[in-house]
């Protein structure tokens, strides 16, 4: 009998400050990538200059997966009403806003997107769901991080 897990539990939130290898870095190209990791879901993607990041994979506004989306510059668009954030997880643009919307800034400054430490390695990308990540070299040591490195350049 499978007894299912309470994602929200202790035992998860231990868990969250370790580091994870989520994905392969070439797989991580032009296009956002969603996954799934201890019961959420969380987006990455690289800015304008390459480098990789990570948010909560939920749109602000309705809740849309940022996974189907585009990346313009060093934001994150999503692709159900076009919504953007920066790669700490700030919007950056709402079409309409001036028009429609109008939040105040304290609101929109609510709205932003839990940002997650990314760290590649070799050819890995570490995430760490902790608000203050544990350094990753507290959690595997040196010569394990060398043989990622020096793996990846084989």
């Amino acid at each position: 009998m499978r007894v299912p897990i309470a994602w929200d539990s202790a035992v998860v939130q231990g868990l969250e400050n370790f580091w994870y290898a989520v994905e392969h870095s070439a797989s991580l190209a032009d296009k956002p990538i969603s996954l799934g990791l201890l019961g959420r879901r969380y987006v990455l993607f690289r800015d304008a200059a390459g480098q990789p990041h990570a948010l909560l994979d939920s749109c602000a506004h309705r809740g849309a997966s940022l996974g189907g989306g585009w990346v313009e510059g060093n934001c994150l668009r999503c692709p159900y009403h076009g919504w953007s954030y920066d790669a700490s997880g700030a919007p950056s643009n709402i079409p309409l806003h001036d028009e429609l919307y109008r939040y105040p800034a304290e609101e929109r400054g609510a709205m932003r997107l839990r940002e997650f430490a990314l760290r590649p390695v070799g050819n890995l990308l570490f995430i760490n769901l902790d608000p203050n990540p544990l350094p990753i070299e507290e959690q595997f040591d040196q010569a394990f991080i060398d043989l990622l490195e020096s793996s990846s350049n084989a």
